[in-house]
């Protein structure tokens, strides 16, 4: 995979056009980011040599008159000029969480896990890629928010509340905002996401939109091409899901294969998985520690029927 490595060429290809109200903060914007590419995991005090540079940097990072979004703009546009010079693009989005839990700064942050004691901030990023190249091209989008604490526990009213309201909205409102960059250059564009991203209004979005996307699917959705939903021999082969299911349903398996939701949640309690949480989520190491179990249950059933076929 390749990256620039030329921090101040980069720095001044991202920001050069940077609209903060005056040349000479976008020039201090180009050193400060140049300096930060150049000294990746340290700070900005810590990436900086003089004191002169230290206090600098603070005036910049204090000034009011400059508008962090318009910093985020810059670097979209370079990154949406770079797009013509590729044929496919993979936009791979995600949501992390920051925490901030200084004394300073947490009474401005908002909540970012079940407990409400937790203080910090979301960004929900979109990188282009080009897979052809294997070359990072650039962020294309990203919205920053902080949870309101008056509002915590609002999940529990998820299915009354407008689509747009929802934190989920978030992946159609980084389309639309990709979009808006790209253009015609959205055609180029395959949007990858997790199955966070498996909301039937977002896909819905996407399909009467004719935008391309890839998204993990976590429910059972019917298809076009077929009134049945996703079983799970798409997955497991018929064998394998009967006994996956005498083992955990201790019955006998139905005629009709069950969905790819079913050998999803029954491969991680296969594993001894247990929804402490809530969500219906399996994590990848309980999921390949349940599909091992269940070959090796496989393999032991068909040495067994080997033997009665030899005896």
């Amino acid at each position: 995979m390749m990256f620039s490595t030329d921090a101040e060429q980069w720095a001044k290809e991202t920001f050069q056009y940077a609209d903060l109200g005056d040349s000479r903060r976008t020039k201090r914007l180009i050193k400060l980011t140049s300096s930060l590419a150049n000294h990746l995991g340290l700070s900005l005090v810590q990436s900086l040599k003089s004191p002169a540079d230290i206090e600098a940097a603070y005036r910049f990072a204090r000034n009011q008159a400059i508008n962090p979004q318009a910093i985020a703009e810059a670097g979209f546009v370079a990154t949406a000029e770079q797009v013509k010079h590729y044929d496919c693009l993979l936009a791979l989005e995600d949501t992390t969480s920051l925490e901030f839990t200084h004394s300073t700064v947490r009474d401005e942050m908002g909540h970012t896990t079940s407990n409400k004691r937790s203080r910090g901030m979301h960004a929900h990023s979109v990188l282009l890629f080009a897979p052809d190249k294997q070359q990072v091209v650039g962020l294309i989008e990203q919205t920053r928010w902080t949870r309101d604490l008056q509002a915590y526990g609002q999940s529990q009213h998820h299915a009354s509340r407008a689509y747009k309201d929802k934190e989920s909205y978030k992946w159609e409102r980084a389309s639309r905002a990709m979009e808006t960059r790209l253009g015609a250059g959205m055609r180029k564009v395959i949007s990858v996401c997790d199955r966070e991203a498996d909301i039937i209004e977002y896909l819905t979005y996407k399909v009467s939109n004719h935008q391309r996307f890839v998204v993990r699917s976590m429910q059972s959705r019917c298809i076009e091409e077929s009134p049945d939903k996703l079983c799970c021999e798409m997955l497991l082969s018929p064998l394998a899901w009967k006994l996956l299911w005498s083992k955990q349903n201790k019955s006998k398996p139905p005629k009709k294969a069950p969905s790819l939701y079913w050998a999803y949640i029954n491969l991680g309690k296969l594993a001894g998985w247990y929804d402490s949480k809530r969500n219906g989520r399996v994590g990848w190491e309980r999921l390949w520690e349940g599909w091992f179990i269940l070959q090796t249950i496989l393999e032991g059933y068909l040495l067994v029927q080997s033997l009665e076929l030899e005896m």
